[in-house]
């Protein structure tokens, strides 16, 4: 079975072919309210495998992501 290679040498020239100043890989997580707010919870309090925790940039409500 043959494998395709994979090359992102190529994105630079689409991106400026597309006349953009250039890229961004940029997403957000959407998940159900419950399971959301535990999950931030999560990252604003940290725990034993990532300490004291993590600024969440992107939490605002769920109109202003999208």
């Amino acid at each position: 079975m043959a494998t395709e290679q994979h090359s992102d040498a190529r994105v630079p020239d689409w991106w400026r072919g597309l006349g953009l100043p250039g890229l961004i890989d940029l997403h957000v997580h959407f998940l159900p309210e419950r399971m959301e707010r535990r999950v931030w919870h999560h990252f604003r309090h940290g725990g034993p495998l990532m300490g004291n925790g993590w600024k969440i940039e992107y939490e605002w409500p769920v109109e202003e992501r999208v």
